[in-house]
């Protein structure tokens, strides 16, 4: 599990969360001040909940991308670019 404190990180410009048993991204998060960059793929058995809104949240966030297993192929979720 990824501790909620990690939004309260001061300097956290990038969160990668690549192919982990985490499957839940903290509300916290989006008190991230300095995120830009947020990249998420799960794996085949564990996907990862977000909260509603949390991307929207982070006002610094530039790219994110959420990248899930579909049907024996990866595909791109979302994708955020500013």
């Amino acid at each position: 599990m990824l501790p909620s404190d990690v939004g309260s990180l001061k300097k956290l410009e990038i969160l990668q969360i690549k192919e982990t048993r985490i499957n839940f991204l903290p509300p916290e998060v989006g008190n991230s001040a300095h995120l830009i960059c947020l990249l998420v793929s799960s794996s085949a058995n564990h996907f990862l909940k977000i909260p509603l809104g949390l991307i929207s949240r982070v006002s610094s966030l530039e790219h994110s991308a959420i990248v899930v297993p579909m049907n024996n192929e990866w595909w791109l979720l979302i994708e955020m670019l500013q």
